[in-house]
């Protein structure tokens, strides 16, 4: 099936390869508000990325001052707490890379444009709603991420008696933004995922032959699977392995944490791939049914003692075109993605067992 391309498509290319001309305007499918921060934000004079600096500073001067209040010196503060400098920079590394991947939405919609057989405006009309911000779902990925947070605390990191009090429980209650915050992501990730399935659930022409309107959503999977890893990544500068009951915690989730990175990915990758899949079932029936007609044909001409020439220029055309189809792959994602996300996904536990094996060498000791 051929792809369709309209009028309205050749003007927004060229407008689109004109972009760096002054004056010229590019005509945009996603919202500019993709957050519901965003849109609470939106008019007043603090921008996101003010809020989100001054809160990641707050969490980062908080912990010297309660240590100074419990009486804590400096090297116990970065001995025993040192995560609570690196969360302010995971929630900001959250947020960030949530706004990017949300942005990457737009070329996902322009690229399957010329394919989706609707007009214009109902296109437009139908990328909006479903890039709607959708406050309700964020809350409850941010109350979802604290309940777990919560359950992470009370089952591994408790507030013992011995603990300094306002930094132990400000520890305490840090973890649990962190993991609310976390929640948020994933939920914003899953909501990326709703527009590129919308669209190819919409009536659409595919010409098999031509993968380059998919690559960006297999780009798109390949940053929400590396958002989350990336998290996970920052969150060993935090964890003390010595401690028995946070390596248990860091077995626990790591595997959570990279099964929803793979999930999330399968998840935006799917559409496409039952999409092409039937497509390929399709033109392979029509094929071997060609096929079929063009070597009784043959028998015929031959049983005839008859000219085959054409039948048989024909059954090679035939082959080489159902060889090409048996090798169209129907997944948008290339042996590179897939080396990427094992690798990513690899990491943190190479690293940790380096990590362990340093502190080994370093200590001249067994380890704990």
């Amino acid at each position: 099936m051929a792809g369709h391309v309209s009028g309205t498509d050749i003007s927004r290319t060229e407008e689109g390869n004109l972009q760096d001309c002054p004056g010229e305007s590019v005509v945009t499918y996603v919202p500019r508000i993709s957050m519901a921060m965003e849109e609470w934000l939106a008019g007043k004079p603090l921008s996101l990325w003010w809020a989100v600096g001054g809160f990641s500073l707050a969490l980062l001067l908080l912990p010297v001052i309660l240590a100074q209040l419990d009486g804590l010196d400096m090297r116990r503060l970065l001995a025993d707490y040192r995560a609570q400098f690196i969360y302010p920079f995971m929630i900001a590394y959250l947020v960030a890379a949530s706004r990017f991947v949300q942005r990457t939405r737009e070329s996902v919609a322009r690229a399957l444009r010329p394919l989706v057989q609707l007009d214009e405006s109902t296109f437009a009309q139908l990328v909006k709603h479903r890039c709607r911000v959708d406050p309700k779902s964020e809350l409850i990925g941010f109350g979802v991420g604290a309940g777990l947070g919560l359950a992470i605390n009370i089952a591994f990191e408790p507030v013992e008696p011995t603990h300094p009090v306002l930094l132990a429980h400000y520890a305490y209650l840090s973890r649990i933004i962190l993991w609310a915050v976390s929640g948020w992501a994933v939920s914003m990730a899953l909501a990326t995922t709703r527009l590129t399935n919308t669209l190819l659930r919409q009536p659409i022409l595919v010409e098999i032959f031509d993968p380059m309107p998919f690559q960006p959503i297999g780009r798109q999977s390949l940053l929400l699977s590396l958002v989350l890893i990336g998290g996970m990544l920052l969150s060993l500068l935090t964890t003390n392995f010595a401690r028995q009951e946070l390596r248990l915690e860091y077995l626990v989730v790591y595997p959570v944490i990279v099964a929803l990175s793979v999930a999330i990915f399968l998840l935006n990758t799917y559409g496409v791939h039952r999409l092409l899949a039937a497509i390929k079932r399709q033109k392979l029936e029509a094929v071997g049914r060609h096929l079929a007609r063009a070597c009784n044909r043959l028998e015929e001409l031959i049983s005839e003692d008859q000219d085959t020439h054409a039948v048989a220029t024909e059954l090679n055309a035939l082959a080489t075109i159902k060889r090409e189809l048996q090798r169209i792959t129907t997944w948008p994602y290339n042996m590179e993605m897939l080396r990427t996300i094992l690798i990513s996904a690899a990491a943190p536990p190479l690293f940790t067992v380096i990590g362990r094996l340093a502190a080994q060498i370093l200590s001249a000791g067994p380890l704990p």
